[in-house]
């Protein structure tokens, strides 16, 4: 009996220490970031929009790019096609990645305003079979430089005039 109650506690011991040495299961990552996420433009113009992305040097195995989703509100579109063709397939810990992401094609005759918009990279890993990471994005449709330069050769007409007229008035 105390021999049985002897080989019991040692294998007890044996398995809490085994347990207990064995790693703790990580969860593989994925950071990603817009080099300028608001960008102002004039309609009638397309937009680069850089990023870095990066699988922290913490991953255990490499992170897989396989997809994405995006949208920006109307009549903006993105076109995602430079990130399906150039970007890496896959990136080991610790690597990182820079260059276009998307474009956003603004239109002519849009609105002056701020558009949203939000970029998300799908990616999977052995140890996390889903990492999807979403950055947000603005696009600020601004008046195109020659309006402005119409604008204000306009106001400065019309004020020479009122002046011309102040002149001959008194």
């Amino acid at each position: 009996m105390r021999r049985n109650l002897f080989l019991t506690s040692i294998a007890l011991v044996l398995t809490v220490g085994l347990l207990s040495s064995t790693p703790a299961a990580r969860a593989d990552s994925l950071t990603f970031s817009l080099t300028s996420p608001t960008e102002y433009t004039p309609a009638g113009t397309t937009i680069a929009f850089d990023a870095t992305v990066m699988a922290p040097a913490t991953n255990t195995n490499p992170v897989y790019l396989y997809g994405d989703t995006n949208g920006v509100t109307a009549p903006l579109t993105v076109d995602d096609s430079y990130y399906i063709l150039n970007w890496p397939l896959d990136l080991t810990p610790g690597q990182s990645y820079t260059d276009v992401l998307f474009n956003v094609t603004v239109p002519h005759g849009t609105t002056l305003g701020d558009y949203v918009g939000s970029f998300t990279i799908e990616a999977f890993s052995s140890a996390s079979p889903t990492i999807n990471v979403t950055q947000p994005f603005d696009v600020v449709v601004t008046p195109e430089p020659s309006s402005i330069l119409l604008l204000v050769t306009g106001l400065i007409g019309l004020a020479s005039v009122i002046r011309r007229r102040e002149l001959i008035t008194s």
